[in-house]
């Protein structure tokens, strides 16, 4: 399981923009669902059900600050903490904000944690690329198939 994150989650239905909190990978069971596959509810217009895609997401590290192996930039941390505050005022860790909860700036970033966070975003790049390539392929099959099931109508006719 990966640490929770909030991930803003546009509605299949009404194009609403609304926030979850969620892990990239929900379980031990060697079962990877994708954003687009989970089912989620509309606070919006009610809509529940699979299809929200992911407009933007914290660092996986956000809500383990502070981490020694996970530095946040003040910048950062108070751009993601505004929006944890704003749209989940109940979390337990808006009452910890500026006691326990604040950001590790004592260590710097490293040349390998940015490349880490830098392979990261291209892996989830590569995954929507596979998915569109993926809804594409389905697509066009459909297509094809009903074309031709047209073009056989009139053959099967004759028989």
């Amino acid at each position: 399981m990966t640490p929770p994150r909030l991930t803003q989650l546009r509605c299949l239905a009404c194009a609403a923009a609304h926030w979850a909190i969620d892990s990239d990978f929900n379980g031990i069971d060697g079962v990877f669902v994708y954003y687009l596959e989970r089912e989620y509810r509309s606070p919006a217009c009610g809509y529940a059900g699979a299809g929200h895609a992911v407009l933007r997401q914290t660092p996986p590290e956000f809500l383990l600050q502070p981490h020694p192996m996970y530095p946040v930039s003040r910048k950062e941390f108070d751009h993601w903490a505004r929006i944890l505050k704003a749209h989940f005022p109940d979390h337990p860790l808006v009452r910890e904000l500026g006691k326990e909860f604040t950001p590790n700036t004592r260590v710097h970033r490293t040349k390998l944690h940015d490349v880490r966070r830098g392979l990261q975003d291209r892996v989830l790049s590569n995954r929507k690329a596979v998915v569109a390539a993926d809804l594409k392929v389905v697509a066009h099959a459909a297509t094809a198939e009903a074309a031709e099931q047209h073009m056989a109508a009139p053959l099967l006719r004759h028989l």
